[in-house]
């Protein structure tokens, strides 16, 4: 989210972002996982962030019933990747893995949703569903996440 890029970007020292795929279920998110996968395979050569704000602001593209796995190709060569690259690692689920991997760990830690916002503190970690509950209690000085 632009919230947490702006809240890293002011204090570097202070926080730190760490992204992990957690694809929805397929019954209601039909190409979640292969969106993951497009995201990380568009990040194989330098533009992850880029493919992920896409997809996102596309969902309702991917809703579409002329939707194909074919379109994420067409995503990649509009951000100016090696489609060819791009298209193989897709074919051949080159990061399938990883993004199980991080579903997995989500689902170890309880993740149901998304976003899901770890936040760690000295002492404790702290869960949030989503930046609505995690920005109110970054900017209360007295919240228990603080001691």
């Amino acid at each position: 989210s632009h919230y947490m890029d702006e809240l890293v970007q002011k204090h570097p020292d202070k926080y730190r972002f760490a992204f992990r795929n957690f694809p929805l279920p397929r019954d209601d998110h039909k190409w979640s996982s292969l969106a993951a996968e497009a995201a990380e395979a568009a990040g194989a050569q330098g533009k992850f962030w880029e493919m992920h704000d896409h997809l996102f602001a596309h969902q309702t593209d991917m809703e579409n019933a002329k939707f194909s796995a074919e379109d994420f190709t067409l995503f990649a060569q509009a951000y100016g990747l090696d489609a060819a690259r791009f298209k193989k690692a897709m074919l051949d689920g080159a990061y399938a893995a990883r993004v199980q991997d991080d579903k997995d760990a989500g689902s170890r830690c309880g993740v149901m949703m998304t976003p899901t916002i770890f936040f760690i503190s000295p002492t404790q970690v702290w869960r949030f569903a989503g930046v609505k509950e995690l920005q109110p209690a970054l900017e209360d000085p007295t919240h228990p996440m603080w001691k």
